[in-house]
């Protein structure tokens, strides 16, 4: 499931514009990279972006200034209510902790549902955080199944593909 962390933050949105529109980025397939572009900031590759995004976004410091947050200041400047979902979030599950374990939680409920459809099916499978691996005879069906467990879960349909 790509991107798992902000299609569950996304799913906890209140329906509205600004769900709306934070779905068509996720949905574009490059949720970090537009998070960048807002910010006018380039990493010196895409596994910098995200550690990048999970610590300006999700994981920082409070003691840090938003100045030392690009992608926060200016890449969610267009989403406000999402900043404040994460803010309230934090501060509800005592901090970037226990928010990392809500997420955690979260993102398994889905990958819980995945991994009963493939042991129903008779298959055998590894489970790997927000992935799963599978036989490749397997994986068109099993992508199938994340997509409709992450529907279930999310209330739409998650990102995943095949590697």
């Amino acid at each position: 499931m790509k991107s798992a962390y902000y299609a569950v933050l996304i799913a906890e949105m209140p329906d509205g514009d600004e769900k709306r529109r934070l779905l068509d980025c996720y949905r574009a397939g490059e949720w970090y990279e537009h998070l960048a572009d807002a910010a006018g900031v380039d990493y010196e590759s895409r596994s910098e972006l995200k550690r990048q995004a999970q610590m300006q976004l999700l994981f920082f410091d409070s003691r840090w200034p938003a100045t030392h947050r690009p992608l926060w200041r200016q890449g969610l400047a267009n989403f406000p209510g999402f900043r404040s979902l994460i803010l309230r979030l934090r501060k509800q599950h005592g901090g970037p902790s226990g928010f990392s374990d809500w997420l955690t939680a979260k993102e398994q409920a889905v990958m819980s549902r995945v991994h009963d459809r493939i042991a129903r099916a008779g298959g055998r499978y590894l489970p790997l955080h927000d992935a799963v691996l599978v036989p490749q005879s397997a994986a068109s069906r099993v992508q199938g199944d994340l997509i409709e467990a992450g529907a279930q879960a999310l209330g739409f349909e998650p990102l995943a593909t095949v590697k």
